[in-house]
């Protein structure tokens, strides 16, 4: 036959599942009271940036016109802007940059 649990068995086990239901509510709150990564409204100052831009630039006397291509992406949870520089044929450089807005300072570093 099953075992029979005693009734201060039963108390404390109540008192078990109770404990855990509370320690779990109060960490959901806390988790649901703090504020979103980069949530900030200075976080969306460089969004006029963001997109795929079609680039042209003149030459000067060693190097003709040329055309290029910029992908500007928010990533990391939209923490950092990420850019993708191609020269593509016209100059062989390639280039990537990162920049994020520093709450704590209230400022935006170019980490490019």
């Amino acid at each position: 036959m099953g075992a029979v649990m005693s009734k201060s068995h039963v108390f404390a086990l109540g008192v078990a599942v109770l404990l855990t239901a509370i320690v779990v509510a109060q960490d959901t709150a806390a988790t649901n009271s703090q504020p979103q990564p980069c949530s900030a409204p200075e976080q969306k100052q460089m969004d006029f940036w963001v997109g795929d831009w079609d680039l042209t630039w003149t030459g000067n006397s060693s190097v003709g016109a040329g055309h290029g291509t910029n992908s500007i992406k928010r990533i990391l949870d939209g923490c950092i802007v990420g850019e993708n520089f191609s020269g593509g044929e016209s100059m062989h450089l390639r280039g990537r940059s990162v920049s994020i807005f520093e709450a704590r300072w209230q400022v935006e570093a170019d980490l490019g």
